[in-house]
């Protein structure tokens, strides 16, 4: 049986190019990182890798995406995107049901609650085993290490100043 090639091709949603080789057999290594992310409820996944920046939503019930074909497509194209990288991460912010008071940012004299949100992440790495499936080994981001990462241009490696507040964050 042949192999078929992927119909969409083009950029992600955030921008990124696709690529048109075909991905490695993968699996997931100790469990799989996606059911992991289902099981957190209703948030945001960021996964970065080589290929693209993949935005996804995560809802209540712990499934991805807002259509349901999204919750079928979105867990493969997860697993396709970090096979093809040798280092990914992925960033899950959930969000909870107690709120904070914040200022508007457009109007600083404007009051608004926002929920307060937990900040996880994974760095998943891949490893060939021989002939086998691409091993996708996946470990958890401390959460000194994820506020760092959120303390630094994403592209010089340069401190700034955090790029959320943790008056409404929580790094876990």
């Amino acid at each position: 049986m042949g192999r078929r090639r992927h119909p969409r091709r083009g950029k992600s949603r955030r921008g990124g190019a696709r690529g048109n080789a075909l991905p490695p057999a993968a699996e997931w290594f100790p469990t799989n990182l996606v059911d992991e992310v289902r099981r957190l409820g209703r948030g945001i996944g960021l996964l970065a890798s080589d290929e693209e920046m993949l935005e996804f939503d995560i809802g209540e019930d712990g499934r991805l995406g807002v259509e349901p074909v999204h919750d079928v497509r979105l867990p493969a194209r997860i697993l396709r995107a970090a096979a093809r990288s040798e280092v990914s991460s992925l960033v899950v912010r959930t969000f909870l049901p107690e709120t904070v008071a914040v200022r508007h940012g457009s109007d600083p004299d404007r009051v608004v609650r926002v929920p307060m949100k937990e900040l996880r992440g994974w760095r998943i790495e891949r490893r060939a085993v021989g002939h086998s499936p691409v091993r996708l080994e996946w470990t958890r981001i401390t959460p000194e290490e994820l506020r760092d990462a959120y303390s630094r241009d994403p592209e010089t490696g340069e401190p700034v100043p955090l790029m959320v507040s943790e008056r409404d964050h929580r790094f876990l």
